[in-house]
C-alpha cells in the first residue's frame, strides 16, 4: 500500500500539473491568435488609410501641374 502511494501520488501530480500546464498554453494560443487577428485589422485599416492618403497627394501634384501648365500656356501667349 505504501509503494502505491508512493508511486500514485507523485504520478497524480505530475499528470494533474500537465494538464493544467496544457489549459494554460491553449488560453494563451487563443489570446495570441486573437491578438494576432486584431493587429491584422489594425494593420489592414493603416495600409487603408496610407493608401488613400497617398493617392489624394498625387491627385493634389496632378492637379498642381496640371494648373501650372495652364499658366505656363497664359505666360508664353502674352
Amino acid at each position: 500500500m505504501q509503494t502505491a502511494l508512493t508511486i500514485g501520488i507523485p504520478t497524480v501530480v505530475i499528470l494533474m500539473g500537465i494538464l493544467l500546464n496544457r489549459q494554460d498554453y491553449a488560453r494563451l494560443d487563443a489570446k495570441i491568435d486573437r491578438l494576432d487577428l486584431k493587429l491584422d485589422g489594425k494593420i489592414d485599416a493603416l495600409r487603408g488609410d496610407l493608401s488613400g492618403q497617398i493617392n489624394a497627394l498625387r491627385d493634389d501634384i496632378k492637379e498642381f501641374y496640371r494648373t501650372l501648365g495652364q499658366h505656363d500656356v497664359r505666360l508664353e501667349c502674352s
